[in-house]
């Protein structure tokens, strides 16, 4: 009775305003670590991007583009009501109240695509969502029934209420995004300089993906086309480009930052300590030779313990000035001989591209646990 309420509501225009997602579980907002946090005045609406729901009758959907302090862009996905983009009180989300509830540009989503910024600083990036709750929430909805066993008939989404999401950026020189379902081909204009697209699908059953994927070029999706200005076309099959690769016009990536010989040389020190439980981990401690700042440049730490084949890599994972002191802790290790190296790495944003990364050896380091 609830759910029927809400839809009435929705099949009335405008919803009533509710309380602001809460992103779930706890968000790190640190402007220097992990995806950095949103740039102030960055975020805005997508013009031009507005796809109905294929059958709910509300708001129509929508992206946000916004840019990191760490280098990235992103285009989160949403409902979208004067000017905002939000979720709906329906598919067990927020009580099933029928109000629009805006989603803050700080919220971390799974229904977004984040990627490194190009040179001239636009942001090339696609994702499938496949399996979401056409409430638009970032969670704390309902689950799809195809692809979820053993949970009780509440927890499940009414049927008709999970949608396959297809979305993304492709540049100023995209023109058009062609999907092919049973009835045939429809083709997406793309919008404006970001050249981007959302395509909102009702689920189908016979679709054995659920989730996110991501990458400029769509993968398990019904994309089988882009076009591109200048006649242009790149094939896309479910694996993505047919043919493995499809260069995108316009995309320029930034020059790999080279340093001289020996210039990212540190000294490195290994030593265990003990944990809160008493265990013994290892902890290896430089001081930076070199800032380092962006999701695209990082310290790398490799710890090998001798006669194992096991191999863990631990990167710093934030920004780091010059001579800061940079200190990654493996946790639990057995007795053993162990040694490692610390890298400086600088990766291309386009995998496509060659080099793909540029690696600088910082130092090494060995420690026997007792």
């Amino acid at each position: 009775m609830i759910l029927a309420l809400a839809l009435s509501v929705l099949a009335l225009g405008a919803l009533p305003v509710g309380t602001p997602v809460q992103p779930p579980g706890r968000v790190a907002h640190d402007p220097h670590s992990g995806m950095g946090v949103p740039v102030a005045g960055s975020a805005r609406l997508l013009d031009g991007i507005a796809p109905a729901d294929p059958s709910d009758g509300g708001p129509p959907w929508g992206l946000r583009y916004l840019r990191t302090t760490r280098g990235l862009g992103c285009v989160q996905v949403g409902r979208v009501q004067d000017g905002q983009l939000g979720a709906l009180g329906q598919d067990h989300a927020f009580r099933d109240d029928g109000r629009f509830h805006p989603i803050p540009v700080d919220a971390v989503s799974s229904i977004s695509a984040c990627a490194p910024l190009d040179r001239d600083g636009r942001l090339y990036a696609g994702a499938a969502a496949t399996g979401i709750a056409s409430a638009a929430t970032p969670g704390g909805s309902c689950e799809p029934r195809q692809f979820v066993v053993g949970a009780p008939e509440s927890d499940l989404c009414p049927d008709g209420d999970v949608r396959n999401l297809y979305f993304g950026t492709l540049g100023p020189r995209a023109r058009s995004v062609t999907y092919t379902l049973a009835d045939g081909p429809h083709t997406v204009p793309t919008v404006g300089p970001e050249g981007a697209y959302l395509i909102v699908l009702p689920d189908t059953a016979s679709r054995d993906f659920n989730g996110v994927t991501g990458g400029v070029v769509p993968t398990n999706s019904p994309i089988t086309e882009i076009a591109f200005a200048g006649g242009k076309r790149c094939a896309v099959t479910e694996r993505g480009a047919a043919g493995g690769r499809c260069a995108i016009p316009g995309r320029r990536t930034a020059p790999l930052r080279r340093l001289r010989a020996g210039r990212a040389r540190a000294a490195v020190r290994a030593r265990a300590v003990h944990d809160r439980r008493g265990r013994i981990a290892i902890q290896v401690s430089f001081r930076a030779p070199v800032a380092v700042h962006g999701t695209l440049e990082d310290y790398d730490v490799s710890l090998t313990r001798s006669g194992a084949s096991t191999y863990a890599v631990g990167p710093s994972g934030r920004d780091h000035a010059a001579g800061d002191l940079v200190t990654v802790t493996f946790p639990f290790k057995h007795p053993g001989h162990y040694f490692g190296a610390v890298t400086l790495v600088r990766a291309n944003a386009d995998e496509s591209a060659r080099p793909r990364s540029l690696r600088d050896r910082v130092g090494t380091f060995a420690l026997t646990v007792r």
